[in-house]
């Protein structure tokens, strides 16, 4: 059994989908495995969001990201600290134990009537 410590997977998109397809992307230069579907799931999410900068800035801002528009552009940085521990029956403490950190860029980036979306997932494994 894994338990994970960090996320709020009931109250925040954005962390049901790290939960759910986030741990299954690597991005570790040398081992990076992209496409992950986690990132199609994450634009998604994205364009789901009224079709406006301002709006956008202040439904992800409301899950936890912070939002800085410059001209035409918006960046938003949704970042969550997981700590993950995997037990096993008959084991009084964890088989083994990870802190990670999911890095989520959300740009939003306006070319006249047209906005274009992009998504960036990063995953690191912090050093214990």
């Amino acid at each position: 059994m894994i338990v994970r410590r960090g996320l709020d997977i009931r109250n925040n998109p954005i962390d049901a989908l790290v939960d759910r397809f986030g741990f299954s992307c690597v991005t570790e230069p040398g081992l990076d495995l992209r496409p992950c579907t986690i990132e199609s799931k994450l634009l998604s999410f994205l364009h789901e969001l009224a079709p406006d900068q301002d709006s956008i800035a202040r439904d992800l801002s409301v899950l936890g990201a912070r939002c800085r528009k410059e001209d035409t552009r918006l960046d938003c940085l949704y970042e969550r600290q997981v700590h993950s521990a995997g037990w096993a029956w008959g084991y009084d403490r964890p088989m083994g134990t990870a802190d990670e950190l999911f890095r989520i860029t959300f740009t939003v980036d306006r070319k006249g009537d047209a906005m274009n979306y992009s998504v960036d997932f990063e995953r690191i494994l912090e050093p214990r």
